[in-house]
């Protein structure tokens, strides 16, 4: 398995304290329910959390739609095990698979929905194109990928700090606030790509569809 990524707080000995930290920041429960709420799961349908981290998403979807057929992906094997622990906690059966975005191991076709949640910022342009073509390639045609993350701040005057940042001064985020999350997705094959919403003035929730259906 693959080692050059980035744990979710750049330590892997920091991952115990992820779930605290995102709640405190303001993207607990009310954030998940929200992207939950977008992305639409219809019983016995199958959807793909990538980028799952410690779970909170993909255990809410399961809890919503105990039908469906729910699947948490990460690359990191250390986070995973705090997820399946949550999941067992919450008597929710959940699958776990420990993966790259970029190289999904899944069948084409395999997936009604596919959300991912603040983790496409964390991928370098390459791998955030390899990615895209990787979600379209495993959706089912007609099927939904839902991607939660950080996009150009909508306050007044943030002009100037959505040009600083695009320049990855912070991690690979470059893309994300120079807005070029949408015609990224075109590229990838997607149509209908549209903003859902705007959480926080600054995590974008982004809406693409994969022809057919």
């Amino acid at each position: 398995m693959a080692t050059n990524y980035i744990p979710a707080l750049r330590y892997q000995r920091l991952d115990r304290f992820y779930d605290p930290l995102v709640t405190l920041l303001g993207y607990g429960r009310s954030f998940h329910t929200r992207v939950a709420e977008l992305l639409a799961l219809q019983p016995g349908e199958a959807v793909l959390d990538v980028g799952a981290g410690t779970g909170t998403l993909a255990i809410l979807l399961k809890q919503r739609v105990p039908s469906a057929r729910v699947v948490g992906l990460d690359i990191d094997p250390a986070i995973l095990e705090i997820a399946g622990e949550k999941a067992r906690n919450a008597g929710v059966d959940v699958e776990w698979k420990e993966a790259p975005a970029q190289d999904l191991p899944f069948r084409a076709q395999s997936f009604d929905r596919v959300v991912s949640s603040l983790a496409f910022h964390h991928l370098r342009s390459a791998d955030k194109h390899a990615a895209m073509e990787e979600v379209a390639r495993v959706l089912r045609p007609g099927g939904m990928f839902l991607l939660a993350d950080m996009g150009p701040l909508q306050l007044p005057g943030a002009g100037v700090v959505n040009r600083l940042l695009a320049f990855n001064v912070v991690e690979q985020v470059g893309d994300n606030f120079a807005g070029r999350i949408p015609a990224m997705l075109r590229a990838a094959g997607f149509r209908d790509v549209t903003t859902a919403g705007v959480f926080r003035r600054h995590v974008h929730l982004w809406r693409a569809w994969k022809p057919g259906g």
